[in-house]
């Protein structure tokens, strides 16, 4: 299965992903959003048996969450709503 044979339902994880890669630290951050998203989804303990987000979640903010991320976090957080953890670990399996 490629990202394509997906459903639209999670454009939003993709978008979040996007945006990710084009963060001002780069996609190598220690303190890339879209790994926060993934930490607390529990996906990088799942497949790696690590937490990848480095900064403490309190000072998110000083790492450059603003209200982008927060929109785009929220948006694919979503997505959990109607779906299964295993089904969205698939997909993320495809984007990283």
């Amino acid at each position: 299965m490629t990202l394509n044979d997906y459903p639209d339902k999670y454009k939003p994880i993709k978008d979040f992903f996007d945006w990710s890669l084009n963060y001002p630290r780069g996609k190598r951050s220690d303190n890339n959003p879209f790994d926060f998203y993934l930490d607390l989804i529990g996906y990088w303990l799942d497949r790696k048996k690590v937490y990848k987000y480095q900064a403490p979640v309190h000072k998110a903010e000083k790492f450059g969450f603003s209200s982008t991320e927060l929109f785009l976090l929220g948006q694919a957080l979503k997505v959990h709503e109607a779906t299964g953890f295993e089904d969205i670990y698939k997909f993320i399996d495809l984007l990283v």
